[in-house]
């Protein structure tokens, strides 16, 4: 359905206000047109080695390679002492040698111990080469690690417990609260922990207020606490690293060490950061922090050389994306090769080369705009400056706007001049492909002044055209001089224009998500839907011709090229609303029977109407806003006042810190209003109580105007000094008939704080990152100019017969057709803050289902115009209940099926050591369990064969239906050195090929080792195991003890759900009992 709908002639005019600009007459059919040739999707590269994400966890082993836990990644990097990448361990996933969102590692006896937080367990790797070798499934979310001494201890903060573990996985002791402790301690969150050189454990407890980092002998007994900091919470220790027994926390803000002043024990702080995570001792005198800083958007690893200098000498890593990533594109440049620059959420631009393949990016703190440069490099143009990189990314030269009041918001190039509009001074700038201004310095070569509300520039040869709000016109200026020769009227609301230098004219992006091709006299050529199913937000045209439209919504680039003929598709003037569907389902894993909440939201935006409005902007200029984010905030007053009709609107700006001050008051010229918000410096506090009676005493001047709606458009990065004084201001600011509004920039804020000041959920806004917070800023000046978001509204949801619907679930009440399965909803004058729907259902059947069939609604939007809403479809996970893997559901599943079960069994010398402290040999606790596995199976159709192996493997027992045959086998087990797994397994394939053979039934290999091959080859042992799979035989690896490879019997038994790893004899029983109860119904 189009996105427009046909206006009377004349009206569009008069409803625009455009009676000083009139538009060209409105043609029945456009002689050119133009086809979509291209998607350029995200495609997410392969990210270098040593680039962080989400860095958590870290440690430093004895040659000096750092090793750090990536929560985002699931895997563990691995640095050189210098921070350079040399591999990664683990892979995201759940299956046996895959992390997911790992929190902690700990490097100990040449093994690296992972603990792997979503996915319940410990996991263990060889550290030379990352291999994978056991998993010890805890039952519970690990935290920390740390290991010494032959043990190893696991926190959780949830419990709040520390399980100590032998180097196997056997549980010795339970420190904590609760029932089942060995020895009580007063711990409340426990995460991070370190062993010092004398056995004791220091564990880090941000939960503690009193005594956060608690010292911990070997054997359970609490020695001593040592106090945080002062700074609350932000200051508590989240990680501990130990050098011989002095200890070193770190916590969100700073890193600490303890040092031993005559009898005391004092907190000494070293230099601050931000979003301190884990720490480590090393490499040599050094000192290792893992960094998450949502100040700056960096992942980083911070090395400080002398850990007793307290000051950081180099970072690694920095930006916590992958290239060929496109979340919330927004810019983009256009280059002769038929590629583009892309600027997105993150604080960098993107190159991608001809076709859309990504190439590499480079940081932009700031980007406000991205233009072609010379050689197909790019201008990348910041609020308060311009950077020109060549074609490799290198920075060629670079200019800062240091004049008072400069804010640049759009820039244009031909690949060689760039064209930029200095909107906080009303300037128009040009620089050549040097940056040389008149007089040899660095600059611009012209500076002419630009009136008007301008929000795009785009230039051609000696002309700039540039989309003026302030007048709702396009205007041609002359490059030189800045004097206007043309204007002609809006096509609707312009977001963006673009030049042609292959085809002339000029292309406009409007709202509507409608481009439209115009020619030098202002006629129009051509127009198209940029992104039916999309929200386009920026186009360029390289110099073939080609258009490319940047999607903000799907997150794409769309490539548009000429085609022959003309087009009959002509838009009439006019705007919609932009309407934006959402649909989730959660939780997004359930067993079967358990309830999914579904949830229908929309939101969206209508153009503006004409409203007297006073409102004004509460800036937080306080310390903690220092870098991209005082940036952000200086140019969001951009965005802000190109949504504003400045002949009905008046603004004003507060910027706070541990005071207020009223820099801009109420004024109709938006060039002021932008200038005052430049001019935002961070220090100081957080006081927002009193900004916000800065901006409600100016609301009450004289220059406020009687019947002006009044709005109030509060902006923090923190927590307020006095929260209840910001609540009693945002209360008397609400009680006087003042909107309030409030945008919490960062993951620092207090959002239900922030809710109660603006006094309803829907105007609370929250930025993520400093880019969008532009995009926050723009939505809500649309929404204080617009009454109604949809008029009408009919929403159809259809339910698949395997979600049953939880009867009066839907909330608001919806109408239920049981036959069709459909639920409907019917609502009028919807707000601009949209509405939410929600209802749940039962799923009713095991594997990953969609919880829906289809849900779209009709709507007549704000302005009168249809559409179709169209939500996404959801889907979860949905697991069987427990009962289903009771082994008489197998049999009922599958009753004809058997299995010819050879037991291969590792009883080289190795064998004879103890599963643990006091236990049994591990090849008693072997024997033990087979006797028990083959207690469960369905002797005589089932059958079973023992095979041995140590330096040579013999055929114990062939297929038997005997039970007393097989576990007299299992008695006489030979024993000698050596462990040729490969002479074991082919001794297996001998005999599952042999006359006693049963063809009808299914052929097993259950292989039980405590270690590694040796005698034989790895190679070896993977042929012999492949032979095997190669005739249908299906292999399960039994791993036993902290010597097995994991990685090894992963890769013969070729899938990691057929490898299992037992720490001590009691879980191998439960193990063979596991494998017993799946063979009914095979595995292979």
């Amino acid at each position: 359905m189009p996105r427009w709908r046909r206006l009377p002639a004349g009206a569009a005019a008069l409803w625009l206000g455009l009676a000083a600009a009139p538009a060209a007459a409105q043609p029945t059919a456009l002689p050119e047109s133009y086809a979509r040739v291209a998607t350029w999707p995200a495609a997410p590269q392969p990210r270098p080695l040593g680039e962080l994400t989400a860095p958590e966890g870290i440690d430093v082993d004895g040659d000096g390679m750092v090793y750090v836990a990536d929560s985002a990644e699931g895997v563990v990097h691995v640095l050189m002492s210098t921070g350079q990448g040399v591999r990664r361990i683990g892979a995201p996933g759940r299956e046996a040698g895959q992390l997911d969102a790992p929190s902690d590692v700990e490097v100990d006896g040449g093994r690296v111990f992972v603990a792997d937080a979503g996915n319940r367990r410990l996991q263990v790797f060889d550290a030379a080469g990352g291999r994978f070798l056991a998993e010890w499934r805890l039952g519970y979310r690990p935290v920390g690690i740390a290991a010494g001494g032959g043990r190893v201890y696991v926190s959780d903060a949830a419990a709040p417990r520390v399980t100590v573990y032998d180097t196997a996985g056997v549980a010795l002791a339970v420190w904590g609260q609760g029932e089942g402790v060995d020895a009580v301690l007063p711990f409340v969150a426990p995460r991070g922990m370190a062993v010092d050189d004398e056995g004791d454990v220091f564990v880090a407890d941000p939960g503690r207020a009193d005594g956060p980092l608690l010292e911990v002998s070997a054997e359970g007994a609490l020695k001593r606490t040592l106090a945080a900091v002062a700074g609350g919470l932000r200051n508590r220790p989240l990680d501990v690293a130990v050098a011989g027994t002095t200890p070193f926390t770190i916590s969100f803000e700073e890193i600490v060490t303890y040092r031993s002043f005559f009898l005391t024990v004092s907190p000494v702080r070293f230099d601050g950061l931000n979003g301190g995570r884990g720490i480590a001792v090393g490499p040599g005198d050094g000192l290792v922090a893992t960094v998450q800083d949502s100040w700056a958007i960096a992942s980083q690893v911070v090395h400080y050389a002398d850990r007793s200098a307290g000051r950081a000498t180099a970072t690694w890593g920095d930006l916590p994306a992958a290239v060929g990533t496109l979340p919330g594109p927004r810019r983009v440049a256009a280059t002769a090769d038929g590629g583009a620059y892309l600027a997105d959420a993150w604080p960098r631009v993107q190159r991608w080369g001809p076709g859309g393949v990504p190439l590499r990016q480079v940081r932009a703190d700031g980007a406000v705009d991205v233009a072609r440069g010379p050689g197909d490099g790019v201008y990348v143009v910041a609020g308060d400056g311009v950077t020109a990189r060549g074609a490799d990314g290198a920075v060629r030269w670079s200019w800062s706007g240091n004049r008072s009041g400069t804010w640049l918001t759009a820039a244009a190039s031909d690949g060689a001049v760039l064209t930029v509009a200095d909107v906080g001074r009303g300037r128009l700038l040009r620089f050549d492909p040097g940056g040389t201004a008149p007089g040899g310095q660095r600059g611009p070569a012209v500076d002419v002044p630009l009136a008007g509300l301008i929000v795009d520039v785009a230039a051609s040869g000696a002309q700039v055209l540039v989309a003026d709000r302030g007048v709702q016109a396009l205007r041609v200026l002359d490059a030189s001089t800045g004097a206007e020769t043309a204007r002609w009227a809006f096509p609707g609301r312009v977001v963006r224009v673009a030049a042609g230098a292959a085809t002339g004219g000029w292309f406009v992006l409007t709202a509507d998500g409608w481009v439209r091709k115009y020619d030098a006299g202002g006629g129009l050529r051509a127009a198209w839907d940029a992104a039916p199913d999309g929200t386009p937000v920026d186009l360029d045209v390289n110099p073939a011709g080609g258009v490319l439209v940047v999607d903000g919504r799907g997150g794409r680039v769309l490539v548009y090229a000429p085609v022959g003929g003309g087009s009959a598709d002509v838009p009439p003037v006019g705007n919609r609303c932009d309407v934006v569907p959402a649909k989730t389902a959660a939780p997004a894993r359930v067993r079967a029977g358990d309830a999914v909440t579904v949830t229908l939201a929309v939101d969206g935006d209508c153009p503006s109407e004409p409203v007297d409005l006073d409102v004004v902007l509460v800036i937080d200029q306080s310390g903690s806003m220092a870098g991209p984010k005082i940036a952000a905030a200086r140019g969001a007053a951009a965005s802000f006042t190109a949504e504003l009709d400045f002949r009905r609107v008046q603004a004003g700006v507060v910027l706070f810190a541990s005071s207020a001050d009223v820099a801009q008051t109420l004024t109709g010229d938006a060039g002021a209003v932008i200038r005052a918000a430049a001019a935002a410096q961070a220090r100081g506090g957080t006081n927002i109580a009193d900004g916000l009676r800065a901006a409600r005493g100016e609301l009450a001047s004289g220059r406020a105007r009687p019947g002006a709606q009044k709005a109030i458009v509060l902006m923090t990065d923190g927590l307020p000094e006095d929260a209840d004084g910001a609540r009693r201001e945002a209360a008397t600011a609400r009680q006087a008939g003042i909107a309030l509004f409030a945008i919490g920039l960062g993951g620092d804020v207090d959002g239900g704080l922030l809710t109660e000041l603006a006094g309803a959920a829907d105007r609370y806004f929250e930025a993520p990152t400093e880019v969008e917070l532009a995009r926050v800023y723009a939505r809500i000046a649309r929404r204080l100019v617009t009454g109604t978001l949809l008029r009408s509204i009919e929403v159809v949801d259809v339910l698949p017969a395997n979600m049953v619907l939880e009867p009066g679930s839907a909330a608001p009440p919806a109408a239920w057709d049981a036959a069709a399965r459909t639920l409907r909803w019917t609502l009028a004058d919807v707000p601009p803050a949209g509405f939410r729907l929600t209802y749940r259902v039962r799923p009713a059947q095991a594997g990953v289902w969609p919880t829906n069939v289809r849900a779209a609604g009709d709507y007549l939007d704000g302005v009168g115009q249809a559409g179709k809403a169209v939500f996404p479809v959801p889907r979860v996970e949905v697991v069987g209940n427990r009962a289903l893997y009771l082994p008489i559901l197998f049999q009922r599943r599958c009753p004809a099926l058997k299995s010819d079960v050879v037991l291969v069994i590792d009883t080289s010398s190795s064998m004879d050591g103890a599963t643990g402290a006091g236990g049994d040999t591990k090849l008693d606790a072997a024997r033990r369990a087979a006797r028990a596995f083959v207690g469960f199976l369905g002797l005589p159709a089932d059958r079973a064969a023992v095979v041995a192996f140590n330096d040579g493997a013999a055929l114990v027992q062939g297929l038997t239906g005997d039970r007393g045959a097989v576990e007299r086998a299992l008695d006489a087990l030979p024993r000698a050195s050596g462990t040729r797994i490969d002479l074991g397994l082919e001794k297996a394939f001998e005999e599952l090929s042999g006359p006693r053979r049963n063809g009808a039934n299914l052929p097993i290999v259950v292989l039980l080792t405590d270690g590694r091959p040796s005698g034989g080859s790895e190679a070896a042992a993977l042929a012999a195991a492949a032979a095997l799979r190669s005739r249908g035989v299906a292999i399960f690896g039994i791993g036993l003890g902290a010597d097995a490879d994991g990685g090894l019997l992963v890769e013969i038994a070729g899938s990691a759900a057929r490898y299992s790893y037992a720490p001590d004899g009691a879980a191998l029983q439960a193990i063979y009992q596991t494998i017993a109860w799946s063979l009914p119904c095979g595995d292979g």
